[in-house]
């Protein structure tokens, strides 16, 4: 890998797993390297969107700096609540139905510029309330760093033990996002 650090991040959002077909390799390549589970596989993520993606808008977001592949969140965007007092949440595809935990999908160095990319597109692209990227797994290797990173957002973590699975949320103010953890924020 070059030292791409200090080169902008391209961020492009996805609508479908069919557009993404032609990377499916390079995906779960990409999520063997950066030790993920299972559930960010592009078969894991497609199928489960197959079944329950249904009334929900599929936001796959590819972090790339020139050709290199930096990170892949395969997000969905959905509305909780009722009528007038729904907010927009954007979170991992599948991440309500699977008691899973998850690796954070975007290579380390590289965390701080893919969450900032993805708050700034999301912000042109639709209307959110909620980021929820989790649950994290508390043993994930670079959990100090992803802490640290949305804490740019003005964060408030609460310090878990390392084998119990954190859930990263960050939430939209006026001012500035804010982000919450709990092992059980849904």
């Amino acid at each position: 890998m070059a030292d791409t650090r200090g080169e902008p991040m391209d961020i492009s959002l996805f609508d479908s797993f069919d557009k993404l077909e032609a990377m499916k390799e390079e995906w779960d390549r990409f999520m063997e390297e950066i030790g993920a589970e299972i559930f960010l596989t592009y078969d894991w993520c497609s199928t489960w969107w197959k079944h329950y993606g249904q009334e929900r808008e599929l936001l796959i977001a590819i972090f790339r700096i020139g050709k290199e592949l930096m990170g892949i969140l395969p997000l969905m965007r959905d509305e909780i609540g009722v009528s007038v007092l729904s907010v927009g949440v954007v979170r991992l595809v599948g991440s309500d139905f699977s008691p899973f935990t998850t690796v954070f999908p975007v290579k380390s160095p590289f965390i701080e510029q893919a969450i900032r990319s993805l708050i700034e597109e999301l912000n042109r692209r639709c209307q959110w309330e909620i980021l929820h990227i989790g649950p994290v797994c508390g043993g994930y290797k670079h959990q100090e760093e992803l802490q640290g990173t949305v804490g740019i957002h003005r964060v408030r973590c609460q310090r878990l033990e390392k084998d119990v699975p954190k859930d990263l949320t960050i939430k939209t103010g006026v001012m500035k996002p804010q982000l919450f953890t709990s092992a059980n924020v849904f």
